[in-house]
């Protein structure tokens, strides 16, 4: 009775707890789910019924589009659209993808920087649906045919995404049968599923990229005179004679600063910075957040290094990435090598993005872009954060939690330039890791490290 009238409750706790995701078999075969007494639990299980009826109305697109397709196959009719993309490019470079080897529990990918590691949230999401899937198709017929399977478990398998075909899976999974003709009993076997989720035909909708917004550049400073001078020359020349940014400049340690700013024209001071003073040791989290406080809930800031540069083009990217109470943009940043080695200079033209010049770093989230309204919603940086790091990723977090969207995607326009990194002994465990990695990754290629390595050992043998 409990699994048909699907009851939720822990009597540990003496509390109803629904399960975040309802995609098991239990809820194929529960007739009612109870109870279900939070708002958001409802919404939940309503956008999960939705779903499935979806699904179902797709499944029947797909079996009407074959039915035509054989059709067509008789009649000798033409392909139109789409088909007839995909008809011609059925020998191109698609069909020669590779495939991702995959266990219950991991994925092994030729093109993968760990070559072997766990399921991505949504790929296991799409394995337990097409599991489930299988499961409700073999026992289509279990009545007449005396068994049951359950419990499937992929022994071993393949996925990949086709850009013409979607998802498509092949899979070696292991079930347990029960027969309940005859003599009952309980055994396994393994059966090799294909399985295949076709894209849905293309919808074009038109968006306004048209954006009144004004970017508060929110920038942490102190020391660092020469880059700061060197940020201010490219602000003016991204800002100039517009009306899209302001740069929010957080000092600590603020004199000297005040007589490079005073540097700059009148007009340029006036309209397009302000300055807050904070006392104390410095800390980026409360620097970023005592700026953002500093403005309204619906205006949109951007938290920004001093030694990053950015183009008009990034701005404008900025703008249109980021919306009120739905979207925050955490771009992925070009991250120059040690200029020395890349071009032999003390600074490489922000325009070389080769392998050899430097990597997208896909695990920074420093640089990002939200309205107060998300950054407050989200709960903000964690203030109790000393020393290198960890705020950024901390906040990304947040973010990821609320029901504003993450948008990610490598920025050629937002380049960090390189500078030495000094890794403070004061740092924890944590910190220190992640201070270190970073300061790895950010030295040169691998192909120049092993080149630089090789040469190295070619002269101390001649010296030998």
């Amino acid at each position: 009775m409990q699994v048909l009238f699907y009851h939720s409750y822990t009597h540990a706790t003496n509390s109803h707890v629904f399960p975040h995701d309802l995609t098991g078999s239990e809820m194929d075969r529960a007739i009612t789910l109870h109870p279900i007494k939070v708002p958001s639990v409802m919404y939940h299980v309503h956008n999960e019924i939705l779903i499935r009826k979806k699904a179902k109305l797709e499944l029947q697109k797909i079996e009407l589009k074959r039915e035509i397709m054989e059709m067509d196959t008789l009649l000798d009719s033409p392909k139109e659209g789409l088909d007839k993309v995909q008809a011609s490019m059925e020998q191109s470079d698609f069909d020669f993808l590779p495939w991702v080897f995959i266990t219950s529990k991991s994925q092994i990918a030729h093109n993968m920087f760990n070559v072997k590691r766990n399921h991505e949230r949504s790929w296991k999401q799409i394995l337990d649906r097409a599991l489930d899937l299988a499961v409700n198709q073999l026992n289509e017929n279990a009545m007449s045919d005396g068994r049951l399977l359950d419990q499937p478990e992929i022994v071993y398998g393949y996925r990949r995404f086709h850009p013409l075909s979607g998802i498509q899976l092949k899979l070696n999974v292991k079930f347990r049968c029960l027969k309940f003709h005859g003599k009952s009993s309980k055994s396994y076997i393994s059966k090799y599923i294909e399985l295949g989720a076709h894209l849905s035909a293309p919808e074009v909708r038109e968006v306004d990229l048209k954006s009144n917004a004004i970017v508060h550049l929110i920038l942490p400073l102190s020391g660092k005179l020469k880059e700061f001078k060197r940020f201010l020359s490219q602000f003016e020349e991204v800002c100039k004679g517009k009306d899209s940014c302001v740069l929010l400049l957080v000092l600590y340690k603020s004199a000297s600063y005040l007589e490079t700013i005073t540097s700059v024209s009148q007009s340029l001071l006036k309209h397009k910075i302000r300055i807050l003073r904070v006392h104390g040791t410095f800390n980026r989290a409360v620097a970023l957040h005592n700026g953002v406080m500093a403005v309204n809930d619906t205006e949109l800031v951007m938290f920004v290094d001093v030694d990053i540069h950015l183009n008009v083009d990034a701005l404008f990217r900025v703008k249109t990435n980021t919306r009120l109470r739905s979207q925050a943009y955490f771009p992925i940043v070009f991250n120059q090598y040690d200029s020395k080695l890349t071009c032999g200079a003390n600074s490489c033209p922000v325009d070389n993005q080769t392998p050899e010049d430097g990597n997208f770093r896909f695990f920074g989230f420093g640089i990002a872009s939200m309205y107060k309204a998300d950054y407050v919603s989200s709960g903000g940086f964690d203030l109790n954060i000393r020393g290198w790091g960890k705020e950024d990723v901390d906040l990304y977090s947040k973010v990821l939690k609320t029901n504003t969207t993450v948008f990610r995607a490598a920025d050629p326009g937002i380049v960090h330039i390189y500078h030495p990194k000094i890794c403070d002994s004061t740092l924890n465990v944590e910190q220190t890791v992640m201070c270190v990695n970073s300061k790895a990754a950010s030295f040169a290629s691998q192909h120049k490290l092993a080149q630089l390595y090789f040469n190295s050992r070619h002269k101390s043998n001649l010296t030998l």
